[in-house]
């Protein structure tokens, strides 16, 4: 996975954003944030993805010791929030975007443009 993190912070017109990785036990759980779903999907099936993938699941598939999930969220743009307090370092969605102050009287459903 190395390899992989360096290429996709090294070259950013492949369309990757940022990403967060969270350990809790046995579970490493790896959020990737991208431009879009069509970028995300055109790296899982170039070269040095799917090439680490199959060495992965070869060797993988011999024991019952490593499961993997894999989830897409194809989100609209504006249509997210992501609210943080005195968290230290940016993480989650906000190493991907832009952040922003949010007014004393402003609500969640102002935010997000419902009605």
């Amino acid at each position: 996975m190395p390899p992989m993190m360096k290429e996709l912070y090294t070259d950013r017109s492949l369309g990757f954003l940022s990403h967060d990785t969270a350990v809790s036990g046995r579970t490493i759980v790896l959020t990737q944030y991208w431009e879009s779903t069509d970028q995300l999907l055109d790296y899982a099936h170039g070269h040095t993805h799917k090439s680490a993938w199959i060495d992965f699941y070869k060797k993988a598939a011999k024991s019952e010791a490593v499961g993997v999930f894999h989830e897409t969220y194809d989100v609209r743009a504006g249509a997210y929030e992501s609210v943080y307090s005195r968290m230290g370092k940016p993480r989650g969605l906000v190493k991907a975007t832009a952040e922003r102050s949010l007014a004393d009287d402003s609500s969640a459903k102002a935010r997000l443009h419902y009605s």
